[in-house]
């Protein structure tokens, strides 16, 4: 917004038409990693577990890329292609798949940067519910069943002066109600996280119905988060 002024006519046309009455405004971020002179986001899959509330991340985080290169101005927002980096305008990779972690390590040249950004994200979903604990007002898990949540996380550079590694972390966009499995991202991927989630929430309880002996859950590419409310 150029001012505000600006800034504060649309909001009062916005909350003059929208009944909700909490509203969250988020500063532009304009130090963030791009994927070849892209702005991009990375999406986390969220798997929440039974009242004990068991939280799981999934290992293959898909990478958001806006289809036009950033523009040198970093002031100008004529251009939603520039800054606008969900399902819709999503370029992949050349072989035509979703882009991950490892594609936007290979783009900037750093090695271990994909195992380093999971971390942080792992720590940020852990910060975000280990927040909830004991309200049940704002969440309340059930015991027998699960949820799936997708959660958008830009990639910061926060320490300049770091190895190259440590210069990166990741700050939360949001958290939405559901996961990106739509069918717009990757069909394989979408197979790839429902069939983890099987793993977790029916097979121990199929095996015990046959009376299986007592083994391991096979987490497939999930992440359990540990100290987690």
């Amino acid at each position: 917004y150029p001012s505000l002024q600006a800034l504060t006519s649309d909001l009062r046309r916005f909350v003059a038409t929208v009944k909700d009455k909490s509203y969250l405004i988020q500063p532009y971020i304009r130090n963030t990693l791009k994927y070849r002179s892209r702005k991009c986001h990375v999406r986390v899959n969220i798997l929440v577990v039974g009242g004990s509330a068991h939280v799981y991340v999934h290992r293959d985080c898909v990478v958001h890329v806006a289809a036009s290169v950033a523009a040198t101005d970093a002031d100008d927002f004529d251009d939603d292609r520039v800054h606008i980096t969900n399902h819709a305008s999503n370029p992949k990779a050349d072989d035509g798949r979703a882009l991950t972690l490892a594609d936007l390590e290979a783009d900037a040249q750093i090695i271990g940067l994909a195992d380093h950004l999971f971390s942080v994200v792992c720590n940020g979903v852990r910060q975000v519910f280990g927040a909830l604990e004991g309200r049940g007002d704002l969440f309340l898990p059930v015991e027998n069943s699960f949820e799936l949540f997708g959660a958008d996380f830009l990639v910061v550079e926060e320490s300049p002066g770091a190895s190259s590694v440590e210069r990166y972390g990741c700050r939360l966009l949001e958290i939405n109600s559901g996961p990106g499995l739509e069918g717009r991202v990757d069909l394989t991927l979408c197979e790839s996280i429902v069939d983890d989630t099987l793993k977790i929430v029916f097979d121990p309880w199929y095996n015990t119905l046959r009376r299986a002996s007592a083994s391991p859950v096979d987490l497939g590419l999930w992440q359990q988060l540990d100290a987690v409310a």
